[in-house]
């Protein structure tokens, strides 16, 4: 964090699933008891000085990368401009959190550019942009991890109605993820339909390996290898389908 000057909120860790004391939950807590300090200066160039340092700590991980997320101007030293050289070797990705007016996007671009990262900017939010920030950070990972993003469709789903959504799967393609993210994941069935019409879902990921189903209260994913095996049958290149509907128990 840099709201003034640069503090360091947690070490580097691996994330695991959700309630399993990794590095996931432990970001959650640390956001959670995390107070801004709303009078301090925007020292971004300190705060990529710090996280740089963090990441050289952090040992075991064939490919790192900085996420620089900010809401305004630069106001203090160190300014992008003294510390950019020192991220060179790594991956550089800017969230700009507003109107370009509000922030300056020429820096954090030439932060970014020649890195392998980019520059995104949210504008204006409103209600209809609820998940934007979660989308650009799933973006940002399917970058640093040379993953496409095959579709990013949005929409409402009713009680009653079912989803489905086509996307096309390449026979090169060695592993697929559907992500949902929703206000309330508790009240949806989520799964997977092969090219032959087979259902993978949160059942499925429990008793195959290759599969793996995770939900947390607003975000959900289910990540399977391929060619994945269903009744016998290899399922991998063709058109599937991400499936959704309201679950009836709730």
């Amino acid at each position: 964090s840099y709201d003034h000057d640069p503090h360091p909120v947690m070490d580097v860790a691996e994330a695991l699933g959700p309630g399993a004391g990794g590095g996931r939950d432990a970001a959650y807590a640390s956001i959670g008891a995390y107070a801004a300090n709303p009078s301090g200066w925007t020292a971004i160039g300190d705060g990529i000085e710090l996280g740089k340092a963090r990441l050289d700590a952090a040992s075991g991980y064939d490919q790192k990368a900085m996420v620089v997320m900010t809401d305004g101007k630069e106001t203090a030293a160190k300014y992008i401009s003294e510390v950019a050289d020192t991220v060179v070797n790594e991956k550089v990705f800017a969230i700009g959190l507003g109107e370009p007016a509000q922030i300056e996007p020429a820096a954090l671009d030439a932060l970014t550019s020649g890195t392998g990262g980019y520059l995104l900017m949210t504008g204006n939010l409103s209600t209809d942009d609820t998940f934007l920030l979660t989308k650009y950070y799933l973006q940002i990972l399917a970058g640093v991890n040379n993953n496409d993003i095959i579709l990013d469709p949005d929409g409402w789903i009713g009680a009653g109605q079912t989803v489905r959504i086509p996307f096309e799967v390449a026979e090169s393609d060695i592993e697929i993820t559907g992500v949902v993210l929703a206000l309330a994941t508790f009240v949806l069935d989520f799964a997977l339909e092969t090219p032959d019409g087979d259902l993978i879902g949160e059942a499925f990921a429990a008793s195959d390996p290759s599969v793996a189903f995770r939900r947390a209260q607003q975000t959900m994913h289910l990540r399977a290898s391929l060619p994945v095996l269903v009744g016998g049958r290899p399922a991998h290149q063709g058109r599937w389908h991400l499936v959704l509907k309201v679950n009836r128990k709730h």
